[in-house]
């Protein structure tokens, strides 16, 4: 409780405010009438834990986005990987058992070719979609659907490991485009909580792009995991997968 003291002619009573301000009203008794005029004044550490939650959820959501990220950035060194995986090695000539052929690159290269045409039309109904249903639909949403390609993605490159190319390569092109049309739905769900950083748009829509030109890292990722923990492509691809899935965690809690 607040005491009230005599000022100018009137009372000016002070309460302790239940959100953790000070509260001063000033009572005019000349007009027989009170006034309120409130001054908030910062008295505790709840308002800068307030200020500090948006950078906090913007910072958990941008990683999450970019766990969720997509094929193409990493197009070149993704393109070895996949060929000394044996991916498409099926396309190579009979009797060419000396690695890589010609024929695999290049089935390669105009499966991620054709895949980023494809994307980049994409970025027109993505937008629609967001119009329509939201950020966290679109950021949960194209998360998923990462995920799900990802698990898609397993399927060929086990084929291949296991000598098994020719039946499951074609899944491959379905895979790439559902991972990286879905990974820019997922970036474009950083965009929901661009009204908690007034002044700060450029940046919002900036960090927006970057978590999916940050994908460009996934394939060194996936390389180190390689080497680390002595595993084939494919297994190496399954355990970024299950990082993804924690990318679309963070993504369900803070978009």
């Amino acid at each position: 409780m607040g005491q009230c003291l005599p000022k100018d002619g009137g009372l000016q009573c002070a309460e302790c405010h239940p959100l953790g301000y000070d509260a001063v009203s000033t009572q005019d008794e000349e007009e027989g009438r009170k006034d309120s005029a409130r001054v908030l004044l910062p008295a505790s550490k709840a308002s800068v834990e307030i200020e500090f939650f948006p950078w906090k959820r913007l910072s958990l959501l941008a990683v999450g986005c970019m766990l969720c990220c997509g094929l193409m950035p990493g197009m070149a060194l993704y393109i070895e990987m996949f060929a000394h995986a044996g991916l498409m090695s099926s396309s190579c000539p009979e009797g060419s058992d000396d690695g890589p052929c010609k024929e695999q690159y290049q089935g390669l290269t105009g499966i991620f070719s054709g895949g980023q045409f494809v994307t980049l039309l994409l970025q027109l109904p993505v937008g629609l979609v967001y119009d329509r249903y939201g950020a966290y639909s679109i950021c949960v949403g194209g998360g998923a659907c990462v995920f799900l390609g990802m698990l898609l993605l397993l399927i060929p490159l086990y084929g291949a490991e296991y000598g098994d190319d020719a039946s499951t390569n074609m899944l491959f092109p379905l895979a790439f485009l559902l991972i990286d049309g879905a990974s820019f739905a997922n970036s474009y769900g950083i965009y929901g909580i661009m009204w908690h950083f007034p002044g700060k748009v450029t940046f919002i829509m900036s960090l927006s792009t970057a978590t999916y030109q940050l994908s460009a890292f996934q394939p060194l990722v996936v390389q180190q995991l390689m080497t680390l923990m002595g595993l084939s492509c494919a297994s190496g691809m399954a355990v970024f997968t299950c990082l993804v899935g924690g990318g679309v965690a963070l993504c369900y809690l803070y978009a």
